[in-house]
């Protein structure tokens, strides 16, 4: 145990001016425990269930494994909720990684193994956009996000993206880029406020859900014309550590200049 001791000199003053030296010892406070990952499950579709990892100490990194191995630093690391579709043993270790050249600290391991029984073939996950109040709605903002502004996004696109309610011009909160209409559809509209100008919306499911197998399917009704890209991408949940390409991507959906092709 470190002790720390500190030494100070008072002044009192009475008749006359005396001098005291005194001196006292702090018993350091021992560093506090790391916590233990724990794992919490809300239902998808028949008996899947969507994972996710926290820990109750902040900025800690928790890797995980979905096989029974003991997770270490090279194993994976946890970035977004994930699907659980089968019988899995899932164990999960917090590192505090916050000084560098340091060993870091680790938390005890966790252990859990969910039984799921969930027949081979079952729809476990879908998003319909269901929307029954009358009027264009956003999209869930719990499973929904936005890559927004004007960077060309590496094609030297043109568009301006917007989220939904941004009232930075060029995007219209009046008038959003991308919405659940009435119809029970996601609406991804093109748009050219003034000429010159063009906005659109770039939705990703990044920081809210990500699966690693099964089969991903989608239905698109999208335009064609010259310039326009309509695309849909599945790409890995590590891209904020790695970034694209390293990522990986899988194209669903790109239907580019198609009055062309």
């Amino acid at each position: 145990m470190k002790l720390r001791a500190i030494r100070f000199s008072v002044l009192v003053s009475v008749i006359c001016m005396l001098s005291a030296t005194a001196s006292r010892v702090i018993q350091a406070q021992p560093a506090s425990p790391i916590g233990t990952p724990v794992l919490s499950m809300t239902p998808a579709l028949n008996g899947a269930m969507v994972a996710q990892l926290t820990s109750t100490t902040a900025g800690v990194t928790i890797h995980y494994t979905v096989d029974g191995s003991t997770p270490t630093q090279a194993s994976e690391i946890y970035e977004t909720p994930f699907l659980l579709a089968s019988n899995l043993t899932i164990k999960a270790i917090a590192y505090d990684e916050s000084t560098p050249n340091a060993t870091p600290k680790a938390s005890a391991v966790m252990t859990r193994s969910p039984i799921l029984n969930v027949p081979s073939g079952m729809l476990v996950w879908s998003e319909e956009f269901s929307n029954d109040s009358g009027a264009a709605k956003a999209p869930n903002p719990a499973l929904w996000s936005y890559d927004t502004g004007k960077r060309g996004f590496g094609n030297h696109e043109l568009e301006t993206y917007c989220a939904w309610g941004s009232t930075t011009a060029p995007c219209d909160a009046a008038l959003p880029n991308a919405f659940i209409g009435a119809d029970g559809m996601l609406h991804i509209v093109a748009r050219q406020p003034e000429p010159g100008v063009y906005t659109s919306a770039r939705l990703k499911t990044a920081g809210h859900f990500s699966f690693q197998y099964g089969r991903f399917e989608m239905r698109a009704r999208v335009p064609e014309a010259q310039g326009l890209w309509p695309a849909g991408w599945l790409l890995g949940n590590n891209i904020s550590r790695v970034h694209w390409p390293a990522c990986g991507e899988q194209d669903v959906l790109e239907r580019v200049n198609a009055e062309k092709s």
